[in-house]
């Protein structure tokens, strides 16, 4: 049968099946020039199209003129989704043994305007799904992509929400982009929908409120503008506790931490209350009541209020008070309006302090890029992220980049530099093919036991490389046996304390050379780089060939780097990616022949 002896109205009813994909339109538009006309010209096909395939993920999308943008839309998204892929797949042959995505590389995939980088930022999570069991290599290197690409995102959503005139900024706006720093600091991989659901949640409860104020009855038509806010405030409480359950929703899948901050902090219902009351004619602006803990209020101006005295609300304890009474309740009180990009930076900085009591070494150092974003006129804020980056080896690139805009010439700026040369001299090395010798005992992909991880306990590991001679690096650490002359061998760690730490291995520089030997380098053995599980704690270890053993029964190694090296967990041993295999060819049949 001839397509196009049919109307358009049933070519396109037939298009509009779901059996149809977008990929099969486009070979239909490729095979007729009629069929393209009619196909092109359907921007509710495309419409339909896109949100079958990928969902609503732009949210709060911006207005589009042009007839065509659904066509224009699917057409920009399919041909991004195929580059992004090409990059991640490109990654591991720049960067290995590194594991750092070049900046440029990152910078250039999401160049153009929104919503080009919300595309990149979704394909990295779709490709990080489809490949953490399959191609380590791939989900390590879209993980890396995606933090770069969100960063970005996050620097520009806020720079967006600052360059507003201050009087139009929305407290809830801003609150909204701080849960989403708070959230990428601490699980900066994993998708996003938590976090639109965050903010779908705080708009649903706005409406809410909204549509109980306007009925009749709900709000006091009384005179006195205090009895209308507690009114309101009753409505807030029964929209946001009762109703929506705000404990619960939507912090009931994140950590604890975001949950206690976002609970605990005034911020968030000071910003609901304050869209309720703007759409009611109750103009309110931020002031900090005791600004060492974050405690805010609302000031309603007098004039405006209709009132003899400025009105103050503490919208979180859900009470008001006249400026006499919020005085001698407050004797701190800031009487002047806080501006909104003051108040949220202020709560920012108090949420990264109690962040940093309990953070993880990564999520200290994405505390400090968030505020870099949120004050980067502060110079302190940049140095120590540019220590943590020099520390971690991580993001070397974006910490020179803020040093360079601020013209200063610091010595942490040469030391990223000569970390990140470091870096590349790696990279470079690591093209020069290693062949194995007769006495190398173990092989690059083996999981092994390691002797002497703790006094009388053995720990897997997985072999990342091997050395003919000792090498030192900072990219590992160096354990070696610690032991008096006059003791043995089975002896050499001190007595177990309570408390295990990592002085029970030392390196040669922190040794006491009168009463102690170390065996760090020995012309006669052979030194390997291990990845090693410790449950929360994760290590690169330079090891002895003697500390080590065959492991008969392989298990799986946790490590988040694993994916620089290895592609996959056969069950038996780690399989080399491409680059492994080019450094070490005849490793992997090697471990082939050792584990049968």
């Amino acid at each position: 049968m001839n397509l196009l002896s049919l109307s358009n109205e049933v070519l396109l009813h037939i298009f509009s099946r779901n059996s149809i994909s977008i990929p099969d339109l486009q070979s239909l538009m490729v095979s007729c020039r009629s069929l393209c006309n009619i196909i092109q010209a359907s921007d509710e096909l495309w419409k339909l199209k896109y949100f079958e395939r990928w969902g609503n993920l732009l949210i709060f999308q911006p207005p589009e003129r042009n007839e065509k943008v659904w066509f224009m839309r699917t057409t920009l998204r399919c041909r991004k989704i195929k580059e992004v892929r090409k990059v991640v797949q490109s990654l591991s042959s720049i960067a290995y043994p590194v594991g750092q995505s070049p900046l440029l590389v990152i910078n250039k995939l999401i160049a153009g305007p929104y919503p080009i980088p919300e595309y990149v930022q979704k394909e990295l999570e779709d490709i990080i799904d489809e490949n953490m069991k399959e191609n380590k290599t791939i989900a390590y290197y879209a993980r890396d992509a995606l933090v770069k690409v969100r960063i970005s995102i996050l620097d520009h959503r806020w720079r967006d929400f600052v360059a507003q005139p201050k009087s139009h900024m929305s407290l809830l706006e801003g609150v909204v982009i701080l849960y989403q720093w708070v959230w990428f600091t601490i699980r900066r991989w994993e998708k996003q929908n938590f976090v639109r659901d965050f903010e779908i949640s705080l708009e649903n409860i706005t409406e809410r409120v909204k549509q109980l104020a306007f009925e009749v009855g709900k709000v006091s038509n009384s005179a006195d503008p205090e009895k209308r806010i507690e009114d309101i405030l009753d409505l807030l409480k029964k929209v946001m506790f009762d109703e929506f359950k705000f404990k619960n929703f939507p912090f009931s899948e994140a950590f604890d931490c975001i949950q206690q901050m976002f609970d605990d902090c005034p911020i968030v219902s000071c910003a609901i209350f304050q869209k309720v009351a703007r759409k009611m004619d109750i103009l309110c602006e931020p002031v900090f009541c005791n600004s060492s803990i974050g405690e805010l209020l609302l000031k309603w101006n007098k004039d405006s209020a209709g009132s003899d005295e400025d009105i103050y609300i503490d919208a979180y304890n859900r009470r008001t008070f006249k400026r006499s009474r919020a005085i001698s309740i407050y004797p701190t009180l800031r009487e002047q309006s806080t501006s909104v990009d003051s108040v949220l930076i202020h709560t920012m900085r108090l949420l990264c302090q109690n962040m940093f009591g309990f953070s993880a070494m990564e999520v200290r150092l994405y505390n400090s890029r968030m505020l870099c974003s949120l004050i980067p006129q502060d110079l302190s804020v940049i140095l120590q992220y540019a220590t943590n980056c020099i520390v971690q080896g991580f993001h070397l690139e974006d910490a020179i980049q803020l040093l360079q805009f601020q013209q200063l010439q610091l010595d942490v700026e040469k030391c990223c530099i000569t970390k990140l040369d470091e870096q590349r001299a790696q990279i470079t090395a690591a093209k020069t093919v290693q062949y194995r010798l007769p006495s190398v005992k173990f092989s690059v992909g083996l999981v092994v036991n390691y002797k002497e991880w703790r006094r009388h306990c053995n720990n897997p590991c997985v072999i990342v490389s091997w050395n003919q001679k000792f090498q030192e690096s900072e990219e590992w650490e160096t354990r070696g046996h610690e032991y008096d002359e006059e003791e043995s061998n089975d002896d050499f760690l001190a007595e177990d304390t309570e408390e295990e730490s990592d002085d029970d291995f030392i390196s040669e520089d922190k040794a006491d050379s009168s009463t102690k030997q170390i065996f760090l380098i020995q012309d006669h053995t052979r030194y390997y780089v291990l990845m090693v599980d410790d449950h929360s704690n994760q290590y690169q270890l330079n090891v002895p060939e003697d500390s080590l053993e065959f492991l008969p029964a392989a298990v799986a190694i946790e490590h988040d780097k694993i994916g620089v090296h290895f592609e996959r967990f056969d069950g038996r041993r780690y399989v080399p990616n491409a680059e492994k295999r080019a450094q070490f060819p005849e490793d992997e049949a090697f471990t082939l022949s050792l584990i049968g």
